[in-house]
């Protein structure tokens, strides 16, 4: 089970192992009735994840036998994308804090990165990249920096791993790594003003680490973060 809450704090959204997703309008004082309901009918139990948008206008879930995604829109939570990923099997997704990617972790270790479209007339989500081998062992758990430079990923062989948020293709070995898990870390949490990154582990509690990247944050994030694109061909 997940569950999610917008930013704006209007919104809490719980996702079932049913496969039922039940969104909840919190600004109704004292009356936690649904707003919206949505079932699958081939629900994977292993793989319940929810993600709003960074201005909470978007509500993205896996969906049916988890190779697929919907996003919604939260003003009237009409379908806004489908995006069907066969071959892969998603166990998270994330919006970026920059508003303008949604980031998918998969069970073979793999980040895809997708593009939102930059009006309301676009209806498909655009593949910027895939980012491979993030853990040795299946990533288990993924945060993204609050400013939009770092991926944090937890991994089963019990190693978080600190990454480049804009690495291309295969991942660099030389990455910041937390070591100390005996057992695998299960989630893993960085601080909004980037000072530590937490992680739960399998039967053997909460570690707390002292984190050492570029902590700062710029006024307008959607300035400061480059845009992602794919390297020009080669003339011949």
């Amino acid at each position: 089970m997940d569950i999610e809450f917008s930013l704006n704090n209007k919104f809490m959204a719980v996702f079932f192992k049913s496969g039922k997703i039940v969104i909840i309008n919190k600004e109704r004082a004292g009356q936690f009735q649904p707003i919206k309901n949505i079932d699958y009918e081939l629900p994977n139990s292993n793989y319940c994840s929810l993600s709003f948008a960074p201005d909470s206008s978007m509500l993205a879930n896996i969906s049916s036998n988890a190779n697929t995604i919907t996003v919604w829109e939260t003003r009237n939570f009409s379908l806004r994308y489908h995006l069907d990923i066969t071959g892969d099997i998603i166990s998270k997704l994330q919006f970026a804090p920059n508003g303008k990617d949604l980031v998918l972790l998969t069970t073979s270790s793999k980040l895809k990165f997708y593009r939102l479209g930059s009006s309301m007339r676009d209806t498909e989500l655009t593949h910027i990249k895939d980012s491979y081998g993030v853990t040795d062992m299946e990533c288990l758990d993924f945060q993204i920096s609050t400013n939009n430079r770092f991926i944090i990923c937890a991994g089963r062989e019990g190693v978080i791993k600190v990454f480049d948020y804009f690495m291309r293709g295969e991942v660099l070995p030389s990455s910041q790594a937390f070591l100390g898990h005996f057992k695998c870390p299960k989630r893993v949490i960085i601080q909004k003003d980037l000072r530590n990154v937490y992680s739960v582990g399998e039967f053997n509690g909460i570690y707390k680490w002292a984190f050492y990247g570029d902590m700062t944050t710029p006024q307008d994030i959607t300035v400061h973060c480059e845009e992602i694109e794919e390297k020009a061909p080669i003339a011949a």
